[in-house]
């Protein structure tokens, strides 16, 4: 009966190989560390990264809270008292415990409920010593509460120890990200049958939504702006009417059926043919994504490459950057390795990349955004089926 849950609710499982590999290499991490058990924590499907990458569930946007050890996966999740905090469907692989707590964070009187049943399966399994992940998704609640309860565990950070785990991405993954990039190409080959003067963004928007659903991802951000209206929007506030001879932009950010994200970015012109100084801005965009692209190797170090970055903008007239425009993407919609300052990851072979200028100035705005992979010789472009000059909407 459950084989058949799992064929029919859980279409895009990790291969247990590829798991097995995953929870092999974080174990010998924390054998390193003189780590037993991870705890770490999830609230959304952006920033789910560590809670997806050890469990394989993708979950929803209640908090979920697990420890990760040899022995196996300890779970906790939203629901009723004695049933089951994860779908058994999903939990079916290395859970050795699984409940739920009707606790939320808007509920102030179960503030002690998730970790009371953490500290019980810390004792049950007598875990001494416990690296956090994904610190910012723990709450202070639940970390008072271990801390103050549990006088003879020590907690010590791990987040760096997973982000360096998480950025190389294995052969499966590669694959995984590789078909991600595709799905965003078959989305955006939409964009000029949808964008019309009269329409909002916000509508735009919507219609994408509706066809990447239709391909089955997980989750979708979608960033628009139009040169009569400048910005770098989501989708509650995009409510300007598209105008003829706008500039629009469009960002759009998948997750994958897997949960794995990328995201792809093009300038259109509406109406007339481009031209002027946004055309020469856009040529400018395009001209520092393939300068830092060649310094995108593996050895070279975040922050060097963000030293460059600004040096390229700044020869072309435009001011520093100051956003964090190039940056790693897995099952978090951003992670490291970061290109600024102060991310001092060394860069490898296969880590994927999304750079993405956004140059303005008293003209206007433009930008472009492709994915890649760290390669010596530099980073290698992916997207190949979308053209990156501004795209001609007639209508």
């Amino acid at each position: 009966m459950l084989e058949e849950m799992i064929k029919q609710r859980h279409r895009y499982q990790t291969p247990t190989e590829e798991m097995e590999r995953r929870w092999n290499v974080v174990l010998k991490e924390m054998e390193k560390e003189g780590v037993d058990s991870l705890l770490f924590g999830a609230y959304d499907r952006w920033f789910h990264g560590v809670a997806k990458y050890l469990t394989d569930v993708l979950v929803w946007n209640y908090p979920n809270y697990y420890l990760f050890s040899k022995e196996g996966i300890s779970g906790i999740g939203h629901g009723g008292w004695g049933t089951p905090g994860v779908a058994p469907y999903v939990a079916y692989r290395n859970f050795i415990d699984n409940v739920a707590i009707p606790s939320l964070p808007s509920t102030s009187y179960g503030y002690d409920w998730v970790p009371e049943n953490l500290a019980e399966f810390i004792k049950k399994h007598n875990y001494k010593r416990i690296g956090i992940c994904s610190s910012m998704c723990i709450p202070l609640p639940v970390y008072k509460y271990l801390i103050e309860n549990l006088p003879d565990v020590e907690f010590i950070e791990f987040d760096r120890n997973m982000e360096y785990i998480m950025a190389v991405k294995s052969e499966w993954e590669i694959d995984l990200h590789n078909k991600v990039v595709k799905l965003h190409e078959d989305i955006m080959a939409c964009v000029p049958t949808i964008v019309r003067p009269g329409r909002t963004e916000r509508e735009v928007s919507r219609l994408l939504r509706s066809i990447a659903d239709d391909l089955n991802c997980a989750e979708l951000n979608v960033l628009a702006f139009t040169t009569s209206m400048p910005g770098n929007l989501g989708y509650y506030y995009q409510n300007h009417v598209i105008q003829p001879n706008d500039y629009y932009s469009l960002l759009c950010e998948v997750s994958g059926p897997h949960g794995e994200w990328a995201e792809l970015g093009r300038m259109y012109k509406v109406g007339d043919p481009p031209g002027g100084k946004m055309k020469q801005m856009h040529s400018d965009v395009l001209t520092a994504t393939d300068e830092i692209a060649k310094y995108l190797v593996p050895g070279a170090k975040c922050g060097d490459v963000f030293d460059k970055l600004n040096e390229i903008l700044v020869g072309l007239g435009y001011p520093p950057e100051t956003r964090v425009c190039i940056h790693g993407q897995g099952y978090d919609i951003v992670q490291r390795p970061m290109i600024v300052a102060a991310d001092d990851m060394i860069l490898k072979e296969n880590m994927f990349i999304a750079i993405h200028p956004f140059l303005n100035n008293e003209e206007g705005q433009a930008f472009n955004c492709d994915n890649y992979w760290v390669k010596e010789g530099g980073a290698q472009c992916i997207n190949k089926a979308i053209t990156r000059e501004i795209i001609h909407v007639t209508y």
